[in-house]
């Protein structure tokens, strides 16, 4: 387009002078010049108009996509914001779940010896596991782990967020840190690894602020191993007891799919 722009340019600036010249000479030539010389200027006019509309409106895309970036980061950073302030303002809750074997035994008590003659069994009373919330040290480790989710370090999110499991294994903020962890083995290829870390999530922390999205990435998970009624309990399970969240939207999509 601005080539064109050029030739005519300079076409007008070797005809004008002929133009007028030929007027001195020839009035019917002269006349004929002059309308070709205005025909071309029009046409000249024209393309500019049209290449100022063009630009402008490339301008005006440029704009709205430059805002739209602009607000969808605002709102992953409220969204985050508002997460990092609910945790650190929860208070711990507890978790009525049996200690692991490798913890510390639960010693029955047992009342003389006639007891232990008739052989009775005694019911062993598991300890509630507390959650501990969220701290100012804690929130800052995972806050770190988690920039690096945001980053694409995957590998080095991986690591972050075992250290801190493995540091912290009763912090709540360890939950979000198991959910973490299978996504990234979900995204990596390796969803076997992934269900062991999110059904951590649902065994360790039971109702937890995760529970919902885990419910539908465990169901996601299984289908990837080929597990179609392992996925379809879970994705039933997440439609039946959050049916109103977004996990349960997307359960219900994914499982209209499976045949």
């Amino acid at each position: 387009m601005t080539h064109n722009l050029r030739s005519i340019a300079m076409a007008l600036c070797f005809t004008a002078p002929l133009a007028f010249a030929e007027g001195e000479n020839n009035s019917a030539l002269s006349a004929s010049a002059a309308a070709e010389l205005l025909y071309q200027i029009e046409n000249l006019q024209l393309e500019v108009q049209s290449l100022r509309g063009t630009v402008e409106q490339q301008q005006h895309e440029l704009s709205k996509m430059k805002a739209s970036q602009r607000d969808r980061y605002i709102d992953l950073d409220k969204r985050i914001s508002s997460l990092m302030k609910m945790i650190q303002e929860r208070p711990a809750p507890v978790a009525s779940i049996t200690v692991p074997s490798a913890s510390l035994p639960v010693t029955p008590v047992i009342d003389d010896v006639s007891q232990t003659a008739n052989s009775t069994p005694v019911e062993v009373v598991s300890v509630p596991r507390v959650i501990e919330p969220a701290n100012a040290e804690t929130l800052a480790e995972y806050k770190a782990a988690y920039s690096l989710v945001r980053n694409n370090e995957n590998a080095k999110a991986e690591v972050a967020f075992v250290d801190f499991i493995t540091k912290y294994p009763n912090s709540e903020l360890s939950g979000n840190s198991y959910y973490w962890l299978g996504l990234l083995k979900l995204n990596s290829g390796d969803p076997v690894s992934a269900i062991e870390q999110f059904k951590s999530v649902i065994s360790l922390f039971p109702s937890h602020d995760k529970e919902t999205d885990t419910l539908y990435r465990l169901g996601f998970a299984y289908l990837k191993v080929d597990d179609k009624e392992s996925a379809r309990g879970y994705l039933v399970d997440v439609i039946e007891r959050f049916p109103n969240s977004k996990a349960a939207k997307l359960a219900k999509n994914l499982l209209s799919n499976i045949k």
